[in-house]
Parts: C-alpha cells; structure tokens; sequence
C-alpha cells in the first residue's frame, strides 16, 4: 500500500500542477529597456518615489504617446498575468468632466482593452481601479510642480497565443511634459498547459491513488 502511494505521489509530482511561469521581467535599472517596446517612452529617474518600493530608474511617457511591448515564443498556456507600478507625474487630471478634463489611462493587451480609467493628481483622483492599489498621492515627487502618485496593478485575464502586445497611454493627455506617466518593475507570467506526456503522467498518478483507496475499504 505504500508502494503505491509514494509511486502515485511521484508521477503526480512529475505531472506538475499548473504553475505561473515569468516570460518577462523588467525594472529599467541597467538604464535601457528591452528589444521588445516600441513606440513612446525613455528610462529617467523615478525622483523620491525611489523610497516607496520603486526603482532609481523608469520607463517614462510623455504626452499621448503609446508605450508598447511585444512578447513572442510565450508557449502554450491558458491565462497571462501582467503587473507593473504606475508614476502618474504633474497634471494629470482624474476629473469625469469639465476643466480640467480627466486623463483616462488605457491599457490594450492585443487590441482588447484591460483598464481604462480616470486615475489623476488633481481633483477626484479617481484613486483605484480595476487591479490596482493606490500607493502615495500626497506630494511632488520630482519633474513639475504637481503632486504626484503611483499605483501598483495587477491583472490576470485569459489568454492562449503564442504572442502578446501591450500598448500603455493617456489617449487624451493634453501632451508635452506637462502630462507624463511611468511604468517600472513590470512582470508578465503564464499560466502554462501540460503536455501530453504530463497529462498522462497525472492520469496515473490519480488511477493509482483511486486504487489505493478501494484497497483501503
């Protein structure tokens, strides 16, 4: 009997139980970012929100522009998982409407919209959103003379292609350096499928186990 179960415990632990894998982890400290971005965005300092948890460096957007990155060769897996801390540097504003007229962050992951919500440093703030946790909102942390905030987001959503493309802006920022955001210690991680040999491999560690139990009656 407990031949079986250690041999039942060995091909279930050879199967492996679906584990979130890291494909890509980035937090700009050597200076440059990765071949895969394309579009807006250049590695600065983080100013004093070094003292919170972020790096000396970011990948900061000016503007209305697009940061974007690609990841190919992700392998076969059933969900994604992105998490990133957000900079949200001098007017940006959380306002719905009126002057000043709020800033909605929009994050895309392969054309499909993930977030899209009015965070800001002015007015309503719109402080939280879909996966993400306020962090500091209550002074100037570097840049302009607004204050400014950051945000930790964490989102994980279903996904199977062998390529992903993430595209982070402010599609309606007023422009310039007046507006800005940032993005560091960004991580994406799978959640991978077994492949046939490891299914096979976990079918019989379960029969075994079924076998030990109706011996054990």
């Amino acid at each position: 009997m407990k031949r079986i179960h250690a041999l039942a415990t060995s091909l279930l632990l050879a199967a492996g139980v679906a584990q979130a894998a890291t494909v890509h982890s980035e937090d700009f400290e050597s200076g440059n970012k990765s071949a895969g971005w394309s579009g807006a965005g250049t590695v600065q300092s983080t100013g004093s929100f070094a003292s919170l948890g972020f790096g000396e460096q970011h990948l900061r957007v000016e503007g209305d522009s697009a940061a974007v990155l690609t990841l190919n060769n992700l392998g076969a897996h059933s969900t994604l998982t992105l998490s990133f801390d957000l900079v949200l540097w001098d007017s940006i504003d959380g306002n719905a409407g009126g002057f000043p007229y709020g800033d909605l962050f929009q994050l895309r992951a392969d054309n499909v919209t993930l977030i899209e919500q009015l965070f800001g440093n002015y007015g309503t703030n719109g402080s939280e959103g879909p996966g993400s946790t306020l962090v500091q909102n209550d002074a100037n942390r570097g840049y302009g003379g607004w204050v400014d905030s950051a945000r930790r987001v964490q989102l994980t959503f279903a996904h199977s292609a062998e390529t992903v493309r993430f595209e982070f802006r402010y599609p309606n920022s007023q422009g310039s350096s007046d507006e800005s955001f940032g993005l560091d210690n960004l991580q994406v991680s799978i959640t991978p499928v077994p492949e046939p040999g490891s299914w096979a491999l976990l079918l019989g560690g379960l029969g075994l186990v079924g076998l030990a139990s109706r011996r054990r009656v």
